[in-house]
């Protein structure tokens, strides 16, 4: 089982397909990232997958939880210019 790895960027695709796991977007090949394993209900799990920036994030502080709250305000922002740029 593939072990989460949040503190440093050292996983490549190649790594993460030998666990049979499989990004939802392309991720260049080279590109390095940690990866960050949620434990859902019923013995499922969430994968995430952390790039330079969520590293940078993390140095201000520690918790996975802010480094996600700062993640989906990103998110919701872009989404909301997005909207905006592309009104009718």
């Amino acid at each position: 089982r593939i072990k989460s790895s949040f503190q440093r960027t050292t996983l490549t695709i190649r790594k993460l397909n030998h666990f049979g796991l499989r990004p939802t977007y392309h991720i260049d090949p080279k590109t390095k990232f940690g990866i960050y394993i949620l434990d859902l209900k019923n013995h499922q799990h969430q994968y995430w997958l952390g790039f330079g920036n969520y590293y940078v994030i993390r140095t201000y502080n520690q918790s996975f939880q802010y480094a996600m709250a700062v993640y989906t305000l990103s998110r919701d922002i872009k989404n909301a210019r997005y909207k905006t740029l592309h009104k009718k």
